[in-house]
């Protein structure tokens, strides 16, 4: 601010006056009188702001108003576990609340996209405004307000247009993809010479469809089936569960473990016995185990009525990529080939073949469809169980070490609701995941165990 200094004729001093604040152009004061927006002058702070310095936080509690002067602001709300720019403020914008009682808490962050100019008003310095000129600025911010609400209304309309535009091409891409895979008839022979899922498995998943079907009904196929029954006693008295005790009777098998765990074992030990035993197929298994488990304990946060069903999924949603590596080693040089195809409608079509029922198929197949695609654009049939096991994944990477930024999360409010489990946030579900977990794990497979403690030990370190 400064002064002026009267000079008479000869050069002489005269009186010192102090010159009028300059008065900054912005629209929300266009409206006001030359004295009015003096007075709005004289009590604003003019600030200026570097690329990238905060202007507003996320969830403050101060009342300052900004009015743009020069620059622009980008607005900023979370987004997998970072910021992310969702509006632009230019010149002759504002940004912060309105000075009005009881305001509320914001929820969204102000940073200087380059160099900016702005006229700070706290809403002290407004409330002592004059009441000529409080009114015409509170009149000036509102229409400020609606034009910027309604230019992020168009925005949003025109995102969500190019939105469904891109999820329309990347059903049709991903279709023709699986297309692609079925019409092979390379592909059709190598799938033909998979080995058979056993017999009790084919049969114990067809159990599962009955969602009133009991242990009981598992204890009495067993007897039915041989087979089935030594699986059962074999594995559950295995170092793979390292037990105190010997089983030595189905009945008890059952009740120790629990209708769930027990169909998991058994249909483990199945797809086990179609692959072969070496290192890559070994990853995958434990992969396979590892994304099951979780995928029953969230259909069991989810209120499934039959979360042995998503351990059935998550044992079978890699059966696709088990048939790339079998490919990969009957056919060496085909293997950049094999790794483009499909490997979701490569597991639908050996899960056909295997005879198992539609929804695991239709799961398997539609599987990568969530990491491009909301939940709305999934067969509702298949919808809650492909989300479910989409979540398994994202749980399963968060325990490997993953960040929220580093996963793959476009939709996962979305997969979240869609599965039955409060909370949107992947926070919110290990937040209730790992204790699950917890209380459950004694009844784990050893390899189970150790994975999940070490993976929840790192967590929590």
């Amino acid at each position: 601010m400064g002064w002026l200094v009267k000079r008479d004729s000869d050069g002489a001093e005269g009186d010192a006056t102090q010159a009028p604040p300059a008065v900054p152009r912005h629209r929300a004061l266009d409206a006001l009188t030359d004295a009015d927006r003096e007075a709005v002058a004289a009590a604003a702070q003019m600030r200026k702001f570097a690329g990238g310095d905060a202007i507003l936080e996320a969830h403050a509690t101060d009342d300052a108003l900004y009015l743009i002067i020069e620059g622009e602001v980008g607005l900023l709300t979370p987004r997998g576990g970072h910021l992310e720019v969702a509006a632009t403020v230019a010149p002759g914008g504002y940004v912060g609340a309105l000075p009005v009682p009881k305001a509320p808490r914001r929820r969204i962050a102000a940073v200087a996209r380059g160099s900016v100019t702005a006229m700070c008003l706290t809403a002290e310095a407004v409330a002592a405004l004059p009441e000529t000129a409080r009114a015409g600025l509170m009149t000036g911010l509102q229409a400020i307000a609606a034009a910027q609400a309604e230019e992020i209304l168009v925005r949003q309309a025109d995102g969500e247009a190019r939105a469904r535009t891109l999820a329309a091409r990347t059903r049709v891409l991903l279709e023709a993809r699986q297309a692609a895979c079925a019409g092979s008839e390379l592909v059709k022979r190598i799938v033909a010479s998979v080995p058979a899922l056993p017999m009790y498995a084919t049969r114990l998943a067809m159990v599962l469809e009955d969602e009133s079907a009991s242990a009981a009904e598992v204890v009495d196929l067993a007897k039915l089936d041989p087979s089935l029954a030594g699986v059962v006693l074999k594995t559950v008295n295995s170092p793979y569960y390292n037990l105190t005790n010997k089983v030595t009777d189905l009945q008890h098998a059952v009740v120790l473990l629990g209708f769930d765990q027990v169909h998991q074992l058994v249909m483990s030990a199945g797809m086990a016995s179609t692959m072969p035993n070496t290192p890559e197929f070994k990853e995958l298994k434990l992969h396979a185990n590892a994304v099951s488990f979780i995928s029953m304990e969230l259909a069991r946060l989810g209120g499934a009525a039959r979360p042995a069903t998503m351990a059935t999924a998550g044992l079978l949603h890699d059966i696709g990529q088990s048939v790339v590596l079998l490919m990969g080693e009957k056919f060496p040089n085909l293997k950049l080939f094999f790794s483009l195809l499909d490997s979701g409608k490569l597991g639908a079509m050996l899960l056909e073949r295997w005879e198992l029922p539609p929804a695991f198929c239709q799961t398997v197949m539609y599987q990568a469809y969530a990491h491009y695609l909301p939940p709305a654009e999934l067969p509702e049939a298949v919808r809650r169980s492909v989300a479910t096991l989409y979540l398994a994944h994202q749980c399963y990477d968060a325990l490997r070490g993953k960040s929220e930024a580093e996963l793959t999360t476009p939709f996962l409010s979305e997969y979240v609701a869609a599965t039955g489990i409060e909370g949107a946030s992947l926070q919110n579900v290990m937040g209730r995941l790992i204790p699950a977990i917890n209380g459950r794990m004694s009844h784990y497979p050893e390899p189970m165990r150790k994975f999940f403690s070490e993976c929840i030990g790192r967590a929590g370190a």
